[in-house]
């Protein structure tokens, strides 16, 4: 199953830079400060776009809105992997309900069972024909 991450699921979640990231006082404004390799950047506090560009909305301890804009090679979201479960998680939750639950683990267990079932049946007359 393909997973998108969207931005409402990144809200609430730290940042951090790779490489050295540009803080802007509003999208595409002027820049307000740099991140280091590494340095936190911050909890993404909301998102807008300007341009068909994604700018994350952070606050800085004064309460002051910055906006650093989504770049996936300068961006690092250590949560990540528990994000992308979730998705997951909630795609096979749909398909259950919208198929039922016999019919779902019917459709992603049955090839393995039939599979088994064959193995069992061949493989003592293959090596009862080896041993021979």
């Amino acid at each position: 199953m393909a997973s998108t991450v969207t931005a409402d699921l990144v809200v609430n979640k730290n940042l951090f830079a790779k490489g050295t990231v540009n803080a802007y006082n509003f999208p595409n404004g002027t820049i307000i400060k740099q991140f280091a390799d590494g340095g936190l950047i911050g909890t993404v506090y909301s998102w807008i776009t300007d341009k068909g560009e994604i700018w994350w909305m952070f606050y800085d301890s004064y309460q002051n809105p910055y906006y650093i804009k989504h770049d996936n090679n300068k961006l690092s979201l250590p949560q990540l992997p528990q994000i992308l479960k979730q998705i997951e998680d909630k795609q096979v939750s749909d398909e259950i309900s919208q198929k039922g639950a016999l019919n779902y683990y019917l459709q992603k267990y049955l090839p393995w069972l039939v599979g088994g079932i064959v193995v069992a049946l061949v493989l003592p007359k293959i090596i009862k024909s080896t041993n021979k």
